[in-house]
C-alpha cells in the first residue's frame, strides 16, 4: 500500500536502446481491485508496453513492434 490507505500501484520499469532506465509504467488503483487475479493479468500488458517504448527508442524501422493486446 502507499501513502493513503488502500491504494497500490502495479508498475514495470521502461529501458532505453542501451538499457539505461528512461522511465516507468505504471497502474494505480484500489488494494481492492488490484487483486492477485488482476495482477496476474495486467503485468504482462504493462511489459509489452514497456518493450514497445524500449523498441521505439532503439529505432522502430529496424525492429518490427509487438502487437499490443486490447483485452
Amino acid at each position: 500500500e502507499e501513502r493513503t490507505y488502500g491504494t497500490a500501484a502495479l508498475a514495470v520499469p521502461v529501458f532505453g536502446a542501451e538499457t539505461e532506465l528512461i522511465g516507468s509504467i505504471s497502474l494505480p488503483g484500489t488494494t481492492e481491485r488490484l487483486s492477485p487475479d488482476f495482477i496476474k493479468k495486467a503485468l504482462p500488458v504493462l511489459k509489452e508496453a514497456a518493450q514497445y517504448f524500449r523498441i521505439m527508442t532503439a529505432g522502430a524501422e529496424k525492429t518490427p513492434l509487438p502487437k499490443i493486446r486490447r483485452d
